[in-house]
């Protein structure tokens, strides 16, 4: 049963298989991954504690790239942060964070705009979820993966190898699971903090 872009508005386990409500269909299976992102709300729902976030504004820059061959990353901007970009065929992204301490939202667009000499481009904020430490990943029957999880690296403020390496190991742990090891989901979260939460 794929549904594509039906919003969840709750989960409940039925039967000892998990249910998420939708506006359309109520989606039912065995297991459930929960990577709806740093602030969605399925982490809520399983009872995991609320993710500790960081914030992120990005602008989109067209055109021909200040550094076309490769990312560039800006620090002494502004306090707790830094800035990067990087540059694509169409234009660059460019992005600023505080990693640590009060958000100054002001402050990180400030920054996006004097790097990329325009104050009229659209800028964009986000929360990240930097990886603070060993946590459990796993509930009954559920994972966490990527910004849900709260994988994100705290160096270089980045999260799409963490959401790719753990949306993989979770699907190996269902997998295990699936074919009677009873410690399958429980082992998702020691291999992601071996994998992953050791080199950070």
């Amino acid at each position: 049963n794929v549904q594509l872009n039906p919003p969840v508005t709750g989960l409940q386990q039925i039967h000892g298989q998990w249910q998420a409500q939708t506006d359309r269909a109520p989606v039912t299976g065995k297991y459930l991954i929960a990577a709806d992102g740093a602030m969605g709300r399925c982490r809520q729902w399983l009872g995991f504690p609320p993710l500790v976030t960081s914030l992120a504004a990005t602008v989109w820059q067209p055109g021909e790239p200040t550094h076309p061959h490769h990312a560039q990353f800006e620090v002494g901007n502004f306090d707790n942060g830094f800035l990067w970009c990087f540059p694509t065929l169409t234009g660059q992204s460019v992005s600023s964070v505080i990693m640590r301490g009060r958000t100054d939202v002001q402050a990180l667009r400030k920054a996006l705009k004097t790097y990329v000499g325009s104050r009229s481009l659209p800028i964009r904020t986000q929360p990240i979820a930097l990886w603070s430490g060993r946590q459990p990943l796993h509930t009954q029957k559920a994972l966490l993966a990527g910004d849900c999880a709260g994988l994100a690296d705290p160096l270089l403020i980045e999260g799409l190898r963490p959401a790719i390496l753990s949306g993989i190991k979770a699907a190996d742990a269902i997998a295990a699971a699936l074919d009677g090891h009873p410690h399958a989901l429980a082992h998702y979260s020691d291999v992601i903090a071996q994998e992953w939460g050791s080199d950070m």
